[in-house]
């Protein structure tokens, strides 16, 4: 062997032990989750929404509203009238009832209710502002913002029975325009941001009303599933925000408004906070690396994680109740859809850090279509999709050392002889 390729293959050893002691740089051979791509619409899939079981997600497709399985991956239309538009589904608590918004080009929005036991439809009594609609964590009261007549531009918010019966003013319009409002766990308080984007602030106040104390600088993600804690943790004791203070950053906060804790610090946008089910993570988007990816911390701000690293818009992010499963939007196909991130059996709490390292690189990477399951191949808008068998089988990664061995290999069989 002369001193030619002595020399190379020196290289390519030294390159094999440095990518293998990089830190962060993983080559696992058991994957930390498994991310499925639900829907693939050609319209735009956006707002997913959990069952409180946590066996189906509603969407919003284009003008109509779809329900995914999530175990056996089927997808069926719930509301598609060709005269109205179908928009913002909400799931009732007890799992029978779903809210939404229907409008057209003749008349305002309004909210419906679907009953999912035997597919009946009937209008509520109310017109809430921007479908910002919460149900308590019972389902027997719900919270909403309303522009009347008196106040047309500046919203109240208001609490009422589920049916839109018997509505209480809790905020008025000279407190300026309330925004995003999110139940406690056991329903005797709401939080809500109000005001300007300039000087947006965090406010609890009492579900009858009472007791309105401002509690910090900030604004809260608007809250989707009120049958499980995103805003508030579980206890009941903090609050997840964020705040602009040239850039969003991530803060916890007690309800009386003492120990505030910022989470995140950097240069980026990180936002859209959302508690894990039994409070000890905090799934939020950054866009720290270029563009907004999902990402994982724990509750004070330590073990971060980046779970996505696709060049494509993700976000939208929220748990399913068992808190093993994150849906969220992604435009990684081009139109956005609707993706699932799966945590393997107790891996959740044993994840651990990938700094600077492409996490989702070394992940199971799935595709459904009309019910049916695909890996992806290559994941690009050009990827090679094969169909898979019933019983999937997570591939890991390459080794390096096969990889590169396998370079070796290709070298030394084309080498022109001297």
């Amino acid at each position: 062997m002369n001193f030619k390729l002595c020399k190379k293959l020196s290289l390519i050893v030294t390159l094999i032990l440095t990518l293998t002691s990089i830190t962060g740089l993983t080559f696992a051979n058991n994957t930390d989750f498994v991310l499925t791509q639900l829907t693939n619409n050609s319209g735009p899939d956006l707002n997913p929404n959990w069952s409180p079981d946590g066996e189906k997600i509603v969407y919003n497709n284009e003008f109509d509203i779809y329900k995914i399985n999530t175990e056996t991956f089927e997808n069926e239309v719930l509301l598609d009238d060709e005269y109205y538009i179908e928009s913002h589904p909400i799931w009732c608590p007890d799992n029978s009832k779903m809210l939404y918004e229907i409008s057209s080009a003749s008349f305002d929005p309004t909210m419906s209710m679907k009953n999912l036991s035997d597919n009946s439809d009937f209008e509520i009594t109310f017109e809430p502002e921007d479908s910002s609609i919460t149900y308590s964590p019972d389902g027997t009261k719900i919270v909403y913002f309303y522009t009347s007549i008196s106040s047309p531009t500046v919203p109240n918010m208001i609490v009422s029975n589920s049916d839109g019966t018997d509505p209480i003013t809790i905020v008025r319009r000279q407190f300026l325009r309330p925004y995003h409002a999110a139940w406690s766990p056991d329903g005797s308080k709401i939080v809500f941001s109000a005001g300007p984007a300039v000087k947006r602030t965090i406010n609890v106040i009492n579900a009858d009303g009472t007791e309105l104390t401002e509690i910090a600088l900030g604004d809260i993600r608007p809250q989707t599933q009120s049958w499980q804690s995103q805003i508030w943790s579980p206890d009941g004791e903090k609050i997840v925000y964020q705040f602009n203070d040239g850039n969003n950053n991530i803060y916890t906060i007690n309800t009386d408004g003492t120990e505030q804790q910022q989470l995140t610090s950097n240069e980026s946008e990180d936002f859209a906070p959302c508690f894990s089910p039994d409070g000890n993570k905090i799934v939020f988007v950054s866009s720290r690396n270029g563009n907004e990816d999902i990402w994982l911390m724990d509750t004070d701000g330590s073990n971060l994680i980046q779970l996505t690293t696709n060049p494509e818009r993700d976000d939208s992010p929220s748990w399913n109740p068992q808190g093993d499963k994150i849906v969220f939007v992604s435009e990684r196909e081009g139109n956005p859809d609707i993706w699932m991130i799966e945590f393997e059996e107790n891996e959740i709490d044993t994840l651990t850090t990938h700094s600077e390292s492409n996490h989702e690189s070394d992940i199971e990477d799935k595709k459904v279509e009309n019910g049916e399951e695909y890996d992806i191949i290559n994941e690009s808008e050009t990827a090679e999709i094969q169909e898979n068998d019933d019983n999937i089988t997570p591939k890991s990664p390459m080794s390096p050392i096969i990889s590169f061995g396998a370079i070796i290999a290709v070298y030394l069989t084309g080498r022109r002889k001297d």
